[in-house]
């Protein structure tokens, strides 16, 4: 009888996240991943170092050289963002000292990258971001371009569904799941960052610097499959559906 019960729990556990079959698995990247790091410095206050991935041993070398000019721009525009201006009395540093890969699968790459903003004068503050790169179609994905259903997600979140992947070891006991994802406002545009390891979806949120500044929490990418964009094919791919699927 408790063996039967035993299984009663883990099928309806296994129904209620909608999953079926083992985790995601994808086929190893046809090529290798490093990260190219750059040092320069804009105007005269304003030292920068910025680190983007880029591949080698893909067969198409223009997609090889076109991931690599969207990767070193895309991190110029993350720097751009952060409005850090020239000054006589304030020099500014915002260096990149963190990159991580997520996830490397044919006709696909996801990575996470973060860093530090000091000043002269004192004061730190953390940055970071994703990247995430079809190389079929040439275009980098942002949360908008991933979500279909972003309150869901939002909602199993909240409910601690996702698990901890980096970040301030003991981060949820600081702070509540809510008040993590409540500094994202989809209706004003603002979402937070994803990321994709193998059969995972991963959010990355923004924490105070005392709390390192950022972490990033995923969940089996079945349980949320519903609530994302797998009319694109990479999306699809991603999520372990039939090229076929008609999601």
């Amino acid at each position: 009888m408790k063996r039967l019960l035993g299984f009663v729990c883990v099928l309806g556990l296994l129904l209620s996240c909608g999953c079926s079959g083992g985790a995601v698995r994808l086929p190893a990247a046809d090529y290798t991943v490093e990260f190219t790091e750059e040092y320069f410095f804009r105007g005269a206050a304003v030292d920068v170092k910025l680190a983007y991935p880029a591949v080698s041993g893909l067969k198409d070398e223009k997609a090889a050289d076109a991931l690599r000019a969207a990767a070193k721009a895309y991190a110029y525009a993350r720097f751009a963002e952060e409005g850090l201006t020239a000054s006589d009395d304030v020099r500014y540093a915002y260096s990149v000292n963190d990159t991580k890969l997520m996830l490397a699968a044919p006709g696909f790459l996801s990575a996470m990258i973060g860093g530090v903003i000091s000043a002269d004068s004192g004061g730190v503050r953390y940055f970071s971001y994703t990247f995430n790169y079809d190389l079929t179609a040439g275009a980098a994905l942002e949360a908008q371009d991933v979500f279909a259903d972003y309150g869901a997600i939002r909602t199993l979140f909240e409910a601690g569904r996702f698990r901890q992947d980096f970040g301030y070891a003991s981060l949820a006991r600081e702070v509540s799941l809510t008040d993590l994802i409540a500094q994202y406002r989809p209706e004003y545009g603002v979402y937070p960052r994803v990321y994709f390891s193998e059969g995972r979806l991963g959010l990355l949120v923004e924490t105070v610097p005392s709390l390192n500044g950022y972490a990033g929490f995923s969940i089996d990418i079945r349980q949320v499959r519903d609530m994302l964009r797998t009319d694109n094919p990479a999306i699809a791919m991603l999520c372990g559906l039939p090229d076929d699927q008609d999601s």
